[in-house]
């Protein structure tokens, strides 16, 4: 369930990185909730998921806008939605309403292999190297949220 597979390639390191790292992030994230972690471990996991999805979002948006790509805002909504959703777990989270983890993972995974393949492997053959920005996801995380101010 939480493990990347070839046919999610989108061709790009930086990428498909970022998409290894979500599974993975999935994977903590059941791991916490499932095996009786404590709630701030939880919520690390929460954190760090939504940092990945800023990141890696403003990734793959900035690399669409540089070459053009034509269901850019398409994408950038589902990006928003999905974004919102997050948002939304993690202040239930913090705000004590523990459930709402519970199926996090699952969503995540469910989420990720449809976008992933309905979505990312669109844009495959529009995107190249050097229009992807291969800098560590903090660095674009911390850029995306100043974009948003």
């Amino acid at each position: 369930m939480f493990d990347f597979t070839d046919d999610l390639s989108v061709g790009n390191e930086a990428i498909d990185a970022d998409h290894r790292a979500f599974f993975e992030v999935a994977r903590l994230i059941h791991e916490s909730v499932h095996g009786g972690k404590h709630d701030l471990i939880i919520l690390s996991a929460l954190l760090m998921l939504d940092e990945y999805v800023e990141g890696h979002f403003y990734r793959e948006e900035k690399a669409m806008k540089a070459v053009g790509y034509p269901r850019l805002a398409g994408h950038r909504h589902r990006h928003r939605v999905f974004r919102g959703r997050v948002r939304a777990i993690v202040e239930a989270y913090r705000e004590g309403t523990m459930s709402v983890a519970d199926n996090l993972s699952t969503l995540v995974v469910q989420w990720l292999r449809s976008h992933i393949t309905n979505d990312d492997l669109q844009y495959k053959t529009w995107i190249t190297h050097s229009s992807v920005d291969s800098r560590p996801l903090v660095y674009l995380t911390m850029e995306a949220e100043l974009a948003h101010r």
